[in-house]
């Protein structure tokens, strides 16, 4: 990198104004010196020099609605990772939302699930996008990293301490109560009841949308699924609510604050 580095500054320090800016070009010279000390320092060593040089006082307030723009735009940007997956965490957050509302949930506890419904996917990036778009089901080495998706999810976000309850929620997303689901193999009470109401909206989107080796299944036929499954593998509170939407699950749900 050092010296991929030199060479781009050497270039620069070649080109003509007319096809630059004159002050970029300027403001460049004398930066190889600094570049070649920041290159030649280690992870530990440049983590302190950031810190060092972090103002001591300042701190940056986002207001609770920016936070949920945040989490929106991350968990839309997960969704690119595969074309079979366009507007699925919104979605998600929009049918978990409704059924919290359904349920009596207060304001609160809404936006933490919403949260974590925005941004439970985001380990989907571990996954190759080949492995996401084969019309061929799975073999055992695509199955494990499609297993550990949520692992990634998780480890993204609990390096935020704010964001610690939505973590352990969006990391249980594909859990099951009766144990057999991924990637921790929880069941029954060790699962919240935000993580239970987040997999079957996760569910229900995955059954009524289309992937590569499948159509997508009607809502009566995903509804019929979720039922045949409600208390062994899925919340049956939850399915209970689903059921009872008045005309369906809205199709996407606007940011909140909290």
């Amino acid at each position: 990198p050092a010296a991929a580095a030199a060479r781009a500054l050497g270039t620069l320090a070649g080109a003509r104004a007319r096809e630059h800016d004159p002050e970029l070009l300027d403001a460049c010279r004398g930066l190889d010196a600094a570049l070649a000390r920041v290159f030649a320092m280690d992870d530990p060593a440049l983590r302190f020099e950031v810190r060092e040089r972090e103002p001591g006082a300042a701190s940056l307030l986002l207001h609770p609605a920016a936070v949920d723009r945040l989490c929106l735009a991350f968990g839309e940007a997960a969704d690119t990772h595969s074309r079979w997956r366009s507007g699925h965490s919104p979605r998600v957050a929009a049918v978990a939302g409704a059924i919290a509302d359904q349920l009596g949930w207060d304001a609160a506890r809404r936006a933490i699930l919403t949260r974590a419904a925005w941004l439970h996917d985001l380990g989907i990036f571990s996954v190759p996008a080949a492995v996401l778009d084969s019309p061929a089901p799975p073999d055992d080495l695509a199955w494990q990293a499609i297993r550990l998706h949520p692992w990634y999810s998780r480890h993204v976000l609990e390096g935020l301490p704010e964001f610690a309850e939505v973590a352990a929620i969006a990391a249980a997303h594909h859990e099951r109560l009766d144990g057999r689901g991924y990637f921790q193999g929880l069941r029954g009470g060790q699962l919240s009841p935000e993580a239970c109401v987040l997999a079957v909206a996760d569910e229900w989107d995955a059954l009524t949308h289309a992937r590569p080796f499948r159509p997508a299944l009607a809502p009566q036929q995903a509804m019929g699924l979720l039922a045949r499954d409600a208390g062994v593998g899925v919340w049956a509170d939850a399915v209970a609510a689903l059921a009872a939407i008045s005309a369906g699950p809205p199709a996407q749900a606007p940011a909140r604050a909290a």
